[in-house]
């Protein structure tokens, strides 16, 4: 699914990713890397492989996309106590593997990004970051002269029928502000609500992307 934000095009993937094909640039948000290490060291019973998921499919995208560069609207990092030296170690051999770059906005949660920045070779911007007609800031906000990209709600959608529902991980794209689904699908969706009013809903379904009426 293709949409044109003040004239810049960008192609909506159903792995949870925007394609920027005139910057060669994959834009996500929220990895929120380290939740489950941060949660089985609370005492919870994770399931194994949530890291090996995510890194895959980013992985992935890149390969088919051929981007040379990623950027992270927020949240790569879950929490400091997530940051184990094994999953440290994992992402640096998978950044082994990715040539290009790797820019992060920082997010609410990024608290931990300078333990780990030299080793993960990441480009950390200030709070907003620009380039060509976007903006990209973690949080939701209006900024002049660009549309501006963020994460941070984990937008979803849910949808009823047959007496059933379900919920489905969405973009949402307003008049100059667009919000991107968590990459992470080990994270709840925030719902519809506060989503600008008249905005266009994208959700991921079967493999698609499809715009709700």
């Amino acid at each position: 699914m293709e949409v044109t934000v003040n004239d810049e095009r960008l192609v909506l993937l159903p792995d949870r990713a925007a394609w920027w094909p005139q910057r060669e640039t994959l834009i996500v948000a929220d990895l929120h890397l380290g939740k489950s290490q941060t949660l089985r060291a609370a005492g919870a019973a994770i399931p194994a492989g949530v890291l090996d998921e995510t890194l895959g499919r980013l992985g992935r995208l890149i390969e088919t996309t051929g981007a040379g560069r990623v950027v992270v609207v927020g949240d790569l990092l879950h929490a400091g106590v997530g940051l184990t030296a094994d999953l440290v170690e994992r992402v640096s051999a998978w950044r082994d593997g990715f040539e290009g770059g790797l820019v992060v906005v920082p997010g609410n949660h990024d608290r931990g990004l300078s333990r780990v920045a030299e080793a993960w070779r990441l480009e950390v911007t200030g709070e907003i970051w620009r380039e060509g007609g976007l903006a990209f800031c973690h949080e939701p906000i209006v900024v002049d002269g660009a549309f501006c990209w963020s994460g941070h709600v984990h937008p979803a959608v849910s949808l009823a029928g047959g007496g059933d529902r379900v919920k489905l991980a969405c973009f949402v794209v307003g008049r100059g502000t667009g919000l991107l689904p968590a990459f992470t699908r080990f994270a709840a969706g925030g719902g519809q609500g506060g989503f600008e009013p008249g905005a266009r809903v994208l959700a991921i379904a079967q493999g698609r992307v499809l715009e709700l009426a």
